[in-house]
């Protein structure tokens, strides 16, 4: 199977300048031999496919840390809001 978005004969694509486009296609479309013109190895389909699980793990990990800080933050502004209202 055959994927082309990054075709010189055809002009710029949008997609095809995205960050990890390529690495996220080959995770997503194993199947592929070939993309944007180029003959794929296996190697090259385990590389991308351990390239996305460290990001998506990686991406994961941020969320909840910005989940805990928001829970943080809030805990703290109604701690504050009640020590306002005690005075």
């Amino acid at each position: 199977m055959e994927l082309c978005f990054a075709d010189p004969m055809w002009g710029e694509c949008p997609l095809a300048g995205l960050c990890n486009y390529q690495t996220y296609v080959l995770f997503m479309l194993p199947k592929l031999t070939s993309l944007d013109t180029l003959l794929l190895a296996e190697e090259t389909k385990h590389l991308a496919e351990a390239t996305f699980l460290k990001k998506q793990m990686y991406y994961n990990m941020r969320i909840k840390t910005m989940h805990r800080n928001a829970r943080n933050i809030i805990k703290l502004a109604n701690e504050g809001k009640k020590t306002r209202f005690a005075l």
